[in-house]
């Protein structure tokens, strides 16, 4: 908890966890200088589904063709890779 610019007022952060229902909440707060409060807020549903953000961990919707592509390019990389090696090795040996 922070204090406020403004007399007998304080600021404060607080995580929702992801999961928390719609609806109104109130909380009880308690200073350690035995001062309590307490705040109302609402919560309310998201509009369908929450946009899928950071690494696409969370994404649900899937692209098979987008997949396939990655798969075969890691397959050529993996093929193009083991060519230059054995041709090195066979330049060597002559």
């Amino acid at each position: 908890m922070q204090a406020s610019t403004h007399a007998n007022e304080f600021v404060a952060t607080v995580v929702l966890p992801a999961n928390i229902r719609a609806g109104t909440y109130q909380p009880d707060i308690d200073c350690s200088n035995g001062v309590t409060a307490s705040a109302a807020f609402r919560v309310k549903a998201a509009p369908g589904v929450a946009p899928a953000t950071g690494d696409g961990t969370t994404a649900t919707a899937t692209d098979d063709r987008l997949t396939a592509i990655g798969v075969v390019l890691l397959g050529l990389g993996t093929v193009s890779g083991a060519l230059l090696l054995a041709r090195r090795r066979f330049r060597t040996r002559t």
